[in-house]
């Protein structure tokens, strides 16, 4: 989804609410979605930047470490990004290694003023992704089937 952020742009201290559902998956990245993506933004023009705060939550559906078994359960990230019309070009030539400033971890806005809300969303579900996942049985398995 692209949000249009011509109006939050026009001046300084605008602010702007987002609650949409999104109906994505990202099945090819490890992260499938079995409910629509619930996300709730709030926007700031802070003049050069714009602030975005919020949350994105879904049912995804995950692999168990300990039984392989699939399993569905919920998931929430905490999205705090920030984004700009005028980031300079990213320097070092192609091999180089650079090190890396504060503007390199902000997104661009695109030229027609709109940002892709999926790509934000994408990255930070699979950032909030547990690193060792337990299905409910093996958690405890005195309450389980097997």
């Amino acid at each position: 989804m692209k949000l249009d952020l011509t109006d939050l742009l026009r001046n300084p201290g605008n602010e702007a609410d987002i609650a949409e559902e999104l109906k994505v998956n990202f099945a090819e990245d490890g992260l499938k979605t079995t409910s629509p993506v619930r996300v709730k933004l709030h926007l700031v023009n802070a003049g050069p930047l714009v602030l975005m705060d919020g949350t994105a939550e879904s049912n995804v559906e995950l692999k168990c470490s300990r039984c392989g078994n699939d399993f569905i359960t919920s998931l929430a990230a905490d999205i705090s990004e920030e984004y700009s019309k005028f980031l300079p070009p990213a320097g070092g030539g192609k091999g180089q290694e650079i090190e890396l400033r504060d503007e390199d971890f902000v997104y661009r806005i695109e030229a027609d003023n709109t940002l892709d809300l999926n790509e934000t969303v994408r990255q930070n579900l699979i950032l909030a992704l547990p690193l060792q996942t337990i299905c409910e049985d093996c958690k405890n398995p005195s309450t389980g089937s097997g």
